[in-house]
């Protein structure tokens, strides 16, 4: 928990997206959720969707110092006519949902995202009769 969030936004209660009791910001979201969303180019979740689903909790690791791409900066602007969320996460909604493969079976949650350790792994029936037919991209 960082301390400075916690003054700035003392509101507590249970994020809709992790279900977990944080200090929720002015979206209504907790901190690790907001960097989430950015790093994992969560459109749903951006755009505040009434059929976004709540999402796993993953351990992230920062990147570099100062990076403001997956900052927990609100979402939603103060604009004239009251808040708004960026264009640029409709586009990225319109994409993921023009996607006719479908969501990819063992895909890597973040970009670069490696395992904390290694586990042996076997695939099981529902798995291998998901991904039998799919072409390898690469």
């Amino acid at each position: 928990m960082c301390r400075p969030w916690a003054r700035k936004y003392p509101e507590r209660g249970v994020c809709p997206r992790c279900r977990h009791e944080a200090h929720l910001n002015t979206d209504g979201l907790c901190k690790p959720c907001l960097t989430a969303i950015r790093a994992e180019e969560d459109a749903e979740w951006a755009l505040g969707l009434e059929e976004a689903r709540p999402r796993p909790v993953q351990l992230t690791v920062g990147g570099t110092y100062g990076d403001r791409s997956v900052s927990s900066r609100p979402l939603r602007r103060p604009t004239k006519n009251g808040l708004s969320v960026g264009v640029e996460w409709w586009t990225k909604l319109r994409k993921q949902r023009a996607d006719p493969a479908g969501p990819p079976v063992l895909e890597a949650r973040v970009h670069g995202q490696i395992p904390l350790f290694t586990v042996p792994r076997v695939l099981g029936d529902a798995t291998v009769s998901a991904i039998v037919g799919r072409p390898v991209a690469g």
